[in-house]
């Protein structure tokens, strides 16, 4: 840390041409924090856990305590309207991004599934919806085939995995539109 910390300091110029003339600050403040400690710097989220670092500009789910869990691997559990919770932990690498463990549930029904590393990256502008289309993608079929949930979860699987921005959909509480428009796709 203490070298990227001089490497940034001798390149100033260039980060305050980039914008990023708080990036050296962000990261003294990273260079900080003890294991498993997550915190909000400027528009930095900052996390550590043992010999990771963790530093992303600008949020991934707008709450400053729910990005640090996701940056730390933390299980992370999401409400929406309409009785509907995701749960999923994260596992982030330099190249890729994996959720493990994603729960969703909708009223009393609930479906589980595994991610495997992708090329979504940390850095990509929103690496949790990108990542859990992935993973839903990747398990419709082998849910489909084997009957495992509802019609209407599976249209709602199918909904989530080709909306171009479903937790905006359902956090403005119009996401089961897409819902049942998909429920009736094949009639």
């Amino acid at each position: 840390m203490e070298r990227t910390i001089e490497n940034l300091k001798a390149l100033r110029l260039l980060f305050a041409s980039l914008r990023l003339s708080d990036l050296e600050g962000a990261m003294e403040v990273l260079a900080g924090l003890k294991d498993s400690e997550a915190r909000v710097e400027g528009d930095y989220v900052l996390a550590r856990i043992v010999d990771t670092y963790a530093l992303r500009k600008g949020g991934i789910l707008g709450d400053p305590h729910l990005d640090g869990a996701v940056l730390l691997g933390e299980e992370v559990g999401l409400s929406f309207p309409g009785d509907l919770e995701i749960t999923f932990r994260t596992g982030w690498s330099m190249q890729s991004a994996s959720l493990e463990r994603v729960r969703i549930r909708l009223g009393e029904e609930d479906v589980w599934l595994r991610g495997q590393p992708s090329r979504i990256g940390p850095l990509h502008r929103d690496p949790l919806a990108s990542e859990l289309r992935a993973v839903l993608s990747q398990g419709l079929e082998g849910l489909e085939r084997k009957g495992a949930c509802s019609p209407k979860m599976l249209a709602f699987l199918k909904a989530f995995a080709r909306h171009e921005d479903p937790f905006r959909a359902l956090v403005e509480g119009r996401f089961s539109l897409h819902a049942a428009a998909e429920l009736f796709r094949d009639f």
